[in-house]
């Protein structure tokens, strides 16, 4: 494979490694694999607007000598996701303005993209909790699982001790409410997970009843 090759994979791998990072981190839950082929278009228009610009790059600066194959890759990963987002307002009279720019037709490609990856996800994620989760829940008890989620909050360090406390009192009120056992661990691992917890139901379901 040519040098020239190289450079445009490597260009296109930045732009689609960044794009992935942007998507994982915009998510709660991790995508699902059957959204696969929505991600998939996602990382593609970062990764070809990524070549474009490297192409215009190495037609305009091939015979720089800083413009080596390493400051091409950086620049052009880089570049190819930004200009997809970037815009410019410009004032249109009666304190509006008018958007201009990659982004206002990108944004909208990508929200909607976005969204059937939410969903899909999210189908997804609610089999894993009905199937695995929630018999599992059944299996350690709602006592022991009220146990995990109070040392999960008092190790935290992003919460300060009256934030620990707070947390711990809530979790304290759903364990001894006046309800079915089944409604109770259901009540505190949407609590979880709704405050980052999923690394925890995640181990909650890799244990054996027997070492509890």
């Amino acid at each position: 494979m040519s040098a020239l090759s190289w450079v445009f994979g490597l260009t296109f791998a930045l732009a689609a490694i960044l794009s992935t990072l942007e998507l994982f981190t915009s998510l709660r839950k991790p995508p699902s694999w059957r959204a696969g082929i929505y991600i998939l278009v996602r990382v593609s228009l970062d990764g070809i607007s990524s070549l474009i610009i490297l192409a215009f790059l190495q037609s305009a600066y091939n015979n720089a000598t800083w413009f080596s194959p390493l400051v091409q890759v950086a620049v052009s990963g880089v570049l190819g996701p930004a200009v997809l987002r970037s815009q410019i307002e410009l004032p249109c009279g009666d304190n509006q303005a008018r958007r201009l720019g990659l982004q206002v037709l990108y944004g909208r490609i990508r929200a909607s993209l976005d969204v059937k990856i939410d969903n899909i996800s999210a189908v997804a994620e609610s089999r894993w909790i009905q199937s695995i989760v929630l018999p599992k829940i059944k299996e350690l008890g709602v006592d022991y699982l009220a146990s995990r989620i109070e040392y999960y909050m008092r190790s935290l360090e992003r919460l300060d001790q009256e934030q620990k406390e707070v947390q711990v009192r809530f979790v304290k009120q759903l364990e001894e409410e006046d309800t079915f056992e089944e409604a109770k661990g259901r009540a505190l691992l949407q609590y979880l997970m709704d405050n980052g917890g999923r690394s925890v139901v995640k181990s909650l379901c890799r244990e054996r009843n027997d070492s509890v």
